[in-house]
């Protein structure tokens, strides 16, 4: 039977499912926004192709800037770089988005003859690309870096724990190794000494050691 807690499991430990279900989950949340938009033009499967052509470029500079520009550029305090390729990728994926949009979505779903933008136009109309693509574009991006370094905070944090029970763990079999001969050894020369002098404690030291001892090599080891 598969239970909750496997699924999540499963989830939590393949990063590919993990962004599929990210970009499923945000192509369900922006298609009500792009049925208002497109619903007196478009049925429901062309509002989709549209969501589409929205969504492609979302993903593609989502990751242009999560992977390539942050840890490459950014991060190694190449600020100048950084800057160009921010506003070089911005601008070249604004116009892809437009094209997507012109040139394939109303392609496929328009019917009838209509006029489109050419290449040119599209590339030069800035105003357009600045206002009515470039918001919607890095408010997706914002909301996948937000995800992302807060997905990969938590791996870190899990690893330096299991990093410090392992640690742990390590320590104190150390310590074992090194405690238990000395401490068996002025035991035994205890119980010895108590012995030769026909103690009655002797045998109640022998069970205490044996006790000691059964439980250092077996019963704390378990919980």
């Amino acid at each position: 039977m598969i239970t909750r807690e496997a699924v999540i499991k499963f989830f939590s430990e393949s990063r590919v499912l993990q962004h599929v279900l990210f970009w499923c989950v945000f192509l369900v949340l922006d298609f009500p926004k792009d049925s208002l938009i497109y619903q007196e033009e478009f049925s429901f499967l062309g509002t989709f192709v549209m969501s589409m052509c929205h969504m492609i470029p979302k993903i593609i500079i989502s990751y242009f800037i999560a992977y390539y520009v942050i840890p490459k550029f950014l991060l190694k305090k190449k600020y100048i770089i950084t800057v160009v390729l921010f506003l070089i990728g911005t601008y070249l994926l604004a116009a892809f988005n437009r094209v997507l949009v012109v040139h394939v979505g109303e392609t496929l779903i328009r019917k009838g003859v209509f006029t489109q933008e050419p290449l040119l136009e599209i590339l030069t109309d800035w105003k357009k690309l600045l206002f009515g693509y470039i918001p919607n574009m890095y408010l997706t991006t914002l909301v996948f870096l937000s995800v992302k370094y807060f997905l990969d905070y938590k791996r870190v944090k899990e690893k330096e724990l299991v990093f410090e029970k392992e640690k742990t763990e390590a320590e104190l079999k150390t310590l074992k190794a090194q405690l238990n001969p000395h401490f068996l050894f002025n035991t035994l020369n205890n119980i010895y000494s108590l012995s030769l002098s026909n103690s009655p404690k002797t045998p109640t030291s022998i069970g205490k050691l044996s006790e000691m001892l059964d439980y250092v090599l077996y019963r704390c080891n378990t919980k």
